[in-house]
């Protein structure tokens, strides 16, 4: 029988594949880490961003229209149509008289808006202060908008 020669190349030992499948697994469990914050923080601008949008088409309707009127007397506004809520409590986006509104995603999105007269101008100048919520797994998110409405 005829020997041959070692080659002088080790194997790796077992140890040595723990340590590197060890290293391997961190390594893969941070990238796929990174990839969840990823796409919780597109879902979260996503939101905010149609939530901004909502605001801007809700806060152009409330300058241009009549639906919040300054008066004299206490509390200085009218609100005939009931679109008032008061701070923290909150109404579908498109309850009414915003139900045909095109609002984006407005199921999403439940709309508070509180009325101050500013001092000094009450009668002729209102503070509205618009606020949108949506709930992303189990928190809310807020985002505000405050117009000014005036007597004409």
């Amino acid at each position: 029988m005829r020997n041959f020669p070692r080659s002088r190349e080790r194997a790796f030992s077992l140890l040595e594949i723990l340590i590197a499948l060890t290293i391997l697994a961190i390594a893969l469990g941070s990238v796929i880490q990174l990839f969840y914050l990823a796409s919780r923080s597109t879902t979260f601008d996503r939101n905010r961003n149609e939530a901004l949008s909502n605001l801007k088409v809700l806060g152009s309707i409330l300058e241009s229209s009549q639906l919040i009127q300054p008066t004299v007397n206490p509390p200085y506004y009218a609100d005939p149509n009931g679109i008032v809520t008061g701070d923290g409590v909150f109404v579908p986006l498109n309850a009414p008289p915003f139900d045909d509104v095109d609002f984006i995603n407005p199921d999403r999105f439940e709309r508070s808006i509180s009325v101050i007269p500013i001092p000094g101008f009450e009668g002729y100048l209102l503070e509205v202060r618009i606020t949108l919520r949506w709930r992303d797994q189990q928190t809310f998110h807020y985002s505000s908008l405050t117009v000014c409405v005036s007597r004409i």
